[in-house]
């Protein structure tokens, strides 16, 4: 089932996320979601960098940031290649079994409480922002709901 928004908070109210390995509603108690490393499993270690990430390029005066030939593979690669992967699972679907860093759905199962996960681990030194922005985006697309938009 997915978010409606009603008049009544009964209404209002969603089943939760979707188990992305069955596709079924994620009951509280249930499942939980991770953050793994991408690239090797296991607890994280570093966020995925963005095109403006002051590792990529060099200030020159004049110009501002510009960013050398051999630094754009290494961009476009970790645009593709995120170093953070999001895994939404039941315990029973879960054969990685609790890998990385988690927490259970139903310490999220509102919006408010999604925005104050992704707040807390934007305290976290390998989380890269545009993994906090992908992690906003995973709210509504596991529910099937487009990106907001300002």
């Amino acid at each position: 089932m997915r978010l409606t928004f009603g008049t009544s908070e009964e209404e209002s109210l969603d089943d939760g996320l979707d188990c992305g390995v069955c596709q079924e509603p994620i009951a509280p108690g249930t499942g939980y979601i991770g953050l793994v490393d991408a690239r090797e499993g296991g607890y994280p270690r570093e966020g995925t960098p963005k095109l403006d990430d002051e590792a990529y390029g060099r200030d020159v005066p004049g110009l501002g940031r510009v960013v050398e030939l051999q630094d754009l593979a290494a961009i476009l690669r970790a645009i593709r290649e995120p170093r953070i992967q999001f895994r939404v699972v039941h315990r029973a679907c879960d054969t990685a079994k609790k890998q990385g860093y988690w927490f259970g759905v139903e310490r999220a199962s509102a919006l408010e409480d999604w925005v104050g996960w992704v707040i807390h681990l934007d305290e976290k030194t390998w989380m890269g922002r545009s993994d906090l922005t992908r992690m906003l985006e995973l709210w509504f697309r596991n529910r099937g709901l487009p990106r907001p938009q300002p």
